[in-house]
């Protein structure tokens, strides 16, 4: 950032720090000599409106300016700045200007750039081909071995909630069932095979494509 651009912004503290103090004076004698209590309420709204909006001006300086010279777009209409192709915090004019301002920008650079490839790397997607568990209502994993389907209502599971169904099972009652529909999972082939073939007479998509 330019001198210019540092200059502006400690400009722009000191008028919000005088301001603040001016507001809060007004705030005193207006509780002391009016006995409005509805005033600590209003000017505490104003000086988060206030901070807010010093926020975002202080944003819209440091993207819309050349990070090294601090040149504008507005000021050379031949010029585009663009964007850091490793990180999104600052733009420059020109190669040179990125060159120069590199090692300054080097240690934010690389921690934005691990945090950016951080959010790409643990994003959960928003779903599959394969389509979302029921229960969990997360994708389903792309490895069929960790799912399990259900004959008694052709619901696919992952296995954390087919897990998590177990060890609630045993723990209260025991018995194994379906933790989509609560139906005894069969014990045999042969009961397996009959009620896919009930779920087949019902016309379910997912029992036909077995």
């Amino acid at each position: 950032m330019s001198a210019d651009n540092t200059e502006a912004d400690d400009t722009m503290w000191c008028l919000a720090l005088v301001s603040s103090i001016a507001v809060l004076f007004l705030s005193l004698v207006l509780q002391r000599r009016f006995a409005l209590p509805a005033a600590s309420s209003a000017i505490s709204l104003f000086l988060q409106t206030a901070d807010m909006l010093r926020k975002s001006t202080t944003k819209k300086v440091t993207s819309s300016c050349c990070a090294a010279c601090g040149i504008t777009e507005v000021e050379a209409d031949d010029i585009t700045l663009k964007e850091c192709a490793t990180c999104d915090l600052v733009r420059y004019c020109s190669d040179a200007c990125q060159k120069n301002h590199w090692p300054q920008h080097e240690k934010a650079c690389k921690k934005r750039s691990t945090e950016l490839r951080d959010e790409l790397l643990f994003k959960q997607p928003e779903s599959t081909h394969i389509g979302d568990c029921p229960i969990c209502m997360l994708p389903m994993p792309l490895d069929e071995s960790k799912s399990l389907l259900y004959s008694c209502c052709s619901k696919v599971i992952c296995d954390g909630c087919s897990h998590a169904n177990n060890i609630r099972e045993v723990a209260e009652s025991g018995w194994s069932k379906c933790p989509f529909c609560r139906d005894p999972t069969p014990s045999t082939d042969e009961q397996c095979e009959k009620q896919m073939m009930k779920r087949v007479e019902a016309n379910d998509p997912e029992a036909m494509c077995q």
